[in-house]
């Protein structure tokens, strides 16, 4: 039994692992996440819960099936779709709430000062004026 218990936390893991390298491959993708991104009026928070909804009912869906397969394949089955639930959550839903609009648009470029402070040293060559232009 405890057995059977460890492999069944190993799907809440596979979840866990999911949402981290949904967390990595947003970032890669989209860019750095600002303070106030989700500081939006309650009909757009109320979108996003609805949007992530339907984007999980697929994976809602496979839980509900009554298959008759094994206890090891059942649990193979529950990994894999918590591992698709997790990117879907933190990976593929802030590209819907990009493209519906359902985020602040404000980012944090915007400001006048740099997000980080530039060392004279940190470019070489001439690539400091280069930068200052952009």
């Amino acid at each position: 039994m405890l057995n059977d218990l460890s492999i069944a936390l190993a799907s809440f893991a596979a979840f866990c692992y999911a949402a981290y390298l949904g967390l990595l491959m947003q970032r890669k993708h989209f860019g750095p996440s600002w303070n106030k991104m989700y500081d939006t009026n309650a009909n757009k928070t109320c979108l996003r819960f609805v949007s992530v909804m339907i984007l999980s009912i697929p994976v809602f869906i496979g839980f509900t099936f009554k298959l008759s397969i094994g206890k090891w394949q059942r649990l193979a089955l529950r990994t894999v779709l918590l591992f698709l639930l997790g990117f879907i959550f933190f990976y593929f839903s802030h590209y819907v709430y990009l493209r519906f609009d359902l985020i602040n648009p404000k980012i944090a470029y915007d400001k006048k000062e740099p997000l980080l402070e530039e060392d004279e040293d940190d470019y070489e060559d001439g690539r400091h004026e280069e930068h200052k232009n952009k």
